[in-house]
């Protein structure tokens, strides 16, 4: 292996939160770059009824990821809780499988001759959607694999401090013997 792939990987061992920042900041890259192609693809699709679901299915499916890429990014730079973190893991893995579902949509399309002139537009759907399926599922795969490294638990307050004196004092109690009264 060559020496900046070597350093590169070691870096990525030492601190697997870059990793994982680095992936997510990719998809988003990737899911820019899609929305443009959707936004031309749009504009291609519209004759006939065939070409609207899919063109009405990528720009839904893309502005629904847009959201969801800002929920992500707030919930991984702020609320690293195990639940957060869980829900936004599955979101994820629907969003890959979405992914491949429109990746399958244009292929059929690009294959059944149901594109007209619009070829070369849903090849980069579908190539863009692949990718984003790919990137997603890379993504999903370390947020399970670096779960521990990610979640953060919230700091316990006073009134839990409280009830785990209160737990410990009855233990205490228990074990002495009655009073007579």
């Amino acid at each position: 292996m060559s020496a900046p792939l070597t350093n590169l990987i070691s870096q990525f061992k030492e601190s697997p939160k870059k990793l994982i920042t680095y992936t997510w900041l990719t998809s988003l890259i990737l899911l820019g770059i899609t929305f443009i192609v959707m936004c031309i693809a749009a504009s291609y699709m519209v004759e006939g009824s065939l070409e609207k679901v899919a063109a009405f299915a990528a720009a839904w499916t893309v502005l629904i990821f847009i959201i969801i890429s800002a929920v992500g990014t707030v919930t991984m730079r702020r609320f690293q809780s195990g639940l957060s973190i869980g829900i936004f893991t599955g979101v994820v893995f629907i969003m890959s499988n979405q992914m491949l579902i429109l990746f399958a949509l244009f292929v059929d399309r690009i294959k059944n001759g149901h594109n007209g002139d619009n070829d070369s537009v849903e090849r980069a759907m579908a190539v863009f959607s692949f990718f984003l399926f790919l990137s997603y599922a890379a993504f999903g795969t370390m947020l399970v694999t670096f779960q521990n490294d990610i979640v953060k638990e919230a700091p316990s307050t006073s009134m839990g401090n409280e009830a785990h004196a209160v737990a410990d004092e009855e233990e205490a109690t228990e074990d002495l013997p009655p009073e007579n009264i």
